[in-house]
């Protein structure tokens, strides 16, 4: 829903780098021994087009080209051919090739861990957690990734692309379902300005909560700008692909805490805390998060699930 930019996307590579040419250098051998050994089973237009990946996969920064250099490459490439006659697909020996149900399970949960991204990057209310796990006499430990991973170009249609950093988003199981092969405009790792996702209280509904106290006048409106707007028709909107709205139509009860809340700590109210505790809220980012339950900045909401759904509600609030 938020990009966090290249800057730190880059700095988690830095970390890795000898490990991600390793990966490189590997899947260039694969990709090698599929051509020797499968060549032949393959039609013309597969092993024209199985020359091209492994070029790919001579060139060092492959793995960590940005959004742009990907698609040019998919571009160029286009989607794996398909051979309806082969007992096995030349998408699923370069997925093999390439040893992504591997990596899914080893390295990018670690990656993903130092990246801080810690809930859904498309709806932000799932957790996406890579966490450890001690082997049964507590003697070592491995991080296991509690998330999926979806491939912002599909992995089926363009195998080549599985392994590579800026085409992996990690998401919630619903979203990954949910968009499947579809194609929605969002550069999780790109430095453009966050579009103005927005949520809010529909017209009415805080005056018409204040003045019956039940929760059922609460109606949450989720604005999205891509859904009448995109031109490519290949796109489409998050509304219509995660359905962000019935998501958060579900989180009245948040809403209705942070009304009272509002209603509690009023500006005279929250300046005579900080003075009676003035050693414990003495830092204002952290005594606002305590207020609303949730972190309240924008570049932080990929640190903890429906932090951007409460930011704006408490916006609109005017809590912070």
């Amino acid at each position: 829903m938020i990009p966090i930019g290249s800057i730190k996307m880059e700095g988690v590579i830095g970390n890795h780098r000898t490990l991600i040419e390793k990966i490189l250098k590997d899947a260039k051998t694969a990709l090698d021994i599929v051509k020797r050994d499968f060549g032949s089973s393959f039609i013309q237009e597969e092993k024209n087009y199985l020359d091209k990946v492994i070029a790919c996969f001579e060139e060092k920064g492959f793995l960590t080209y940005d959004q742009e250099q990907i698609s040019k490459k998919a571009k160029d490439l286009g989607k794996v051919p398909d051979n309806d006659k082969a007992k096995i697909s030349l998408s699923s020996h370069i997925l093999r090739a390439l040893n992504y149900k591997h990596l899914r399970r080893t390295f990018y949960p670690k990656f993903f861990r130092e990246l801080g991204l810690r809930a859904c990057v498309y709806c932000n209310s799932q957790p996406t957690l890579s966490i450890q796990k001690f082997s049964p006499n507590e003697s070592s430990v491995t991080i296991q990734g509690k998330f999926q991973l979806d491939h912002y170009r599909n992995k089926d249609e363009y195998p080549f692309l599985s392994i590579c950093f800026y085409n992996l988003y990690p998401v919630c199981s619903c979203c990954n379902n949910a968009k499947s092969k579809s194609s929605v405009d969002f550069d999780l790792y790109g430095d453009q300005p966050a579009k103005p996702y927005t949520f809010k209280l529909s017209p009415g509904s805080l005056a018409k909560y204040l003045a019956t106290g039940n929760a059922e006048t609460i109606k949450i409106l989720f604005l999205d700008p891509d859904k009448d707007n995109l031109q490519d028709p290949n796109l489409k909107s998050f509304q219509e692909v995660f359905n962000i709205q019935g998501i958060y139509e579900t989180q009245t009860d948040l809403v209705e805490e942070l009304i009272l809340k509002s209603q509690i700590y009023t500006g005279s109210y929250k300046k005579a805390l900080t003075t009676s505790f003035k050693k414990l809220l003495s830092n204002e980012k952290l005594a606002n998060r305590m207020l609303i339950g949730n972190y309240m900045d924008l570049e932080d909401i990929h640190k903890r699930p429906m932090a951007k759904f409460i930011q704006d509600i408490a916006i609109q609030l005017k809590m912070i």
